[in-house]
């Protein structure tokens, strides 16, 4: 389907070749098709696909499964996307806004006796930030 791989392709374009080379029926549930899009499509403003987000997503819950119409390829993408962790392609402003609005502060403890302890306690949250283009 990418004739030239440094381009990107409409999503309706994409699905009609996913449905046809990689599925065994040619029809896609509405669950799947919903999964589908939120896999590949850039973003809903402009719904392209481009061939590093395909290899990408490949990667992340492949691989296809076209002998049971890709029923483990979405039953994995619907686990890992259940996950509060995972966050599927966003822009670097998005991941930003992502990173900040999750950010905990640091809190004291009370001991048993009602007085704060002296020391900070850092609550054990963990952000991971990732990036197509720098490490994160």
């Amino acid at each position: 389907i990418w004739t030239d791989q440094t381009k990107s392709i409409s999503y309706e374009d994409f699905k009609t070749a996913f449905i046809h080379h990689c599925m065994n029926d040619d029809r896609i549930s509405r669950s799947d098709d919903i999964i589908l899009a939120d896999l590949f499509r850039e973003n809903v403003v402009t719904p392209f696909v481009s061939f590093e987000e395909f290899c990408h997503v490949i990667g992340w819950y492949g691989p296809l499964d076209s002998e049971s119409n890709c029923e483990d390829f979405f039953a994995r993408a619907r686990l890992l996307k259940s996950q509060l962790f995972f966050r599927n392609f966003e822009t670097e402003a998005q991941s930003d806004s992502a990173l900040k609005l999750n950010w905990k502060d640091l809190y004291l403890e009370e001991d048993g006796e009602g007085e704060k302890e002296s020391e900070t306690t850092y609550k054990r949250v963990y952000l991971m930030k990732y990036s197509l283009t720098e490490i994160g």
